[in-house]
């Protein structure tokens, strides 16, 4: 009994179709269109998938909270308000979630032939060809190209982390230096009380007849410079201000409110043990090359495996009509059904050295990046240590030596002058003196700060505070 044949509707209506969208793909331009026209025709179509043009607009500027008044609040702030740090993090959130599906094997591949003329065989004509391959990769090249992608991640969580730390960096060396600035002033606005209450003297003893004249003025000309020097002071301030909130990325308070942060110097020495933790240190960005090393170490691997053969398995399945005939033959339609095996014959020698060599260069790159860092972070170590070592320096000698001399040789002046027994310009210069001292005195407590600041920007936290 002969059975019925199968409908070839399907494979005509593929067929059709090919056919409707190869001549579509092949169709002539105009030549008879201008550039012009074809710009115009290009902009419309544009415009009807994105709609009109918006102009740009401009963000807000954020306002700081008028109850901000401690240095970790400001600190919080910058690191949730920084962009650089937002698109650090989803980077590294980027290549965290590459790396899930870094080094699986690739998408199986399903094939669908039809034949335009059928091939006949003894069980009937062959109509159209079915196949599922699936290429096996070596599990080396698999296993460094995973690899390569956790190095990526690794660098940019690294990358994230230095950021965060330079950002903390920058905004507490901006506030340490408004505080520098802000004591400064304010030191001055004490000389010109404490060059007042002289001239106050001098107009006394000018009352009298025990002082000059010319003593009088010079007292008043004191007076003046200080006031000159005491808004000077105030000017690096509020620019010191202005330093601190663009560090922030904020605006100040409104309604006019002052920004007042309550700084606190840091008790006791840092230790010499910093010294030793320093030659063994370790920073987020020296974590950064070590995964750019290592990533250019799994991409060298990677090139290796890329001359060697892959293996590619498959089955496939043959779609064969049944023969219309009185008698007939045995498995008549049968389909044909089969497995097959296939492999990459890599005869590009010079193209896989090339891809070799390069893996190679990249790799001496990163470990000279990786060396360059290492010098430089251990050159900005030393020069913080120094700083430091200054600062202490200076802090000792001014604040147990010549600030209580200045202050004990400027009492002594004054009741002097006060006797006649001593000249307006020496208690003109021990007033001098006291006002600088004491100035310098706080400017070197500061710069130990911006110098421990500095330290734990690469070693991390170094005090409580």
């Amino acid at each position: 009994m002969a059975t019925a044949p199968k409908s070839p509707l399907l494979g005509r209506i593929l067929l059709f179709t090919t056919s409707i969208l190869l001549a579509a793909c092949t169709a002539p331009v105009r030549e008879d269109e201008s550039n012009a026209e074809r710009a115009d025709r290009y902009a419309t179509a544009l415009g009807a998938r994105l709609g009109a043009a918006r102009p740009a607009r401009k963000l807000p500027r954020r306002t700081l909270p008028a109850d901000t008044s401690d240095l970790a609040t400001l600190v919080e702030l910058a690191l949730v308000h920084s962009p650089a740090l937002a698109a650090s993090r989803e980077s590294a959130a980027a290549r965290a979630a590459a790396a899930e599906g870094a080094g699986d094997l690739p998408e199986p591949r399903v094939s669908w032939a039809e034949f335009l003329d059928p091939v006949e065989t003894r069980v009937g004509p062959q109509e159209r060809r079915f196949e599922v391959t699936q290429a096996l990769p070596w599990a080396g090249a698999r296993e460094a190209e995973r690899e390569a992608a956790r190095a990526q991640t690794r660098a940019a969580t690294a990358r994230s982390s230095d950021l965060e730390r330079a950002i903390v960096a920058e905004v507490e060396s901006a506030a340490w230096r408004r505080h520098r600035a802000l004591g400064l002033a304010e030191l001055e606005r004490r000389g010109v009380e404490l060059l007042r209450s002289i001239e106050g003297d001098v107009d006394g003893r000018y009352r009298t007849g025990k002082a000059e004249f010319a003593d009088l003025l010079r007292a008043g000309d004191e007076v003046v410079l200080a006031e000159e020097r005491a808004a000077a002071a105030e000017d690096r301030a509020r620019k010191e201000t202005a330093r601190l909130l663009a560090a922030i990325g904020m605006d100040a308070p409104r309604d006019g409110q002052a920004l007042e942060l309550a700084l606190r110097f840091a008790d006791g020495g840092l230790g010499e043990d910093l010294r030793q933790q320093s030659s063994s240190f370790g920073t987020p960005a020296l974590a950064a090359m070590d995964a750019e090393v290592d990533g250019a170490r799994a991409a060298g691997q990677r090139a290796g495996y890329a001359r060697k053969s892959d293996l590619a398995v498959g089955l496939f399945f043959i779609d064969t009509e049944p023969l219309d005939t009185a008698t007939p033959p045995p498995n008549n339609g049968r389909d044909a059904k089969g497995v097959m095996f296939s492999f990459t014959i890599p005869i590009r020698g010079d193209s896989y050295q090339a891809m070799e060599e390069a893996a190679r260069r990249d790799l001496r790159a990163a470990h000279a990046r990786r060396a360059a860092a290492e010098e430089g972070l251990a050159r900005d170590l030393e020069l913080a240590f120094e700083d430091l070592s200054t600062a202490e320096r200076r802090i000792a000698l001014f604040q147990d030596r010549l600030l209580p001399r200045a202050a004990e040789s400027f009492d002594a002046t004054r009741a002097g002058y006060s006797s006649g027994r001593q000249s307006f310009t020496d208690l003109i210069e021990t007033a001098r003196m006291q006002i600088r001292l004491e100035a310098q005195l706080f400017e070197a407590r500061c710069d130990r700060e911006l110098a421990r600041i500095e330290l734990e920007r690469h070693l991390g936290p170094t005090t409580t505070r």
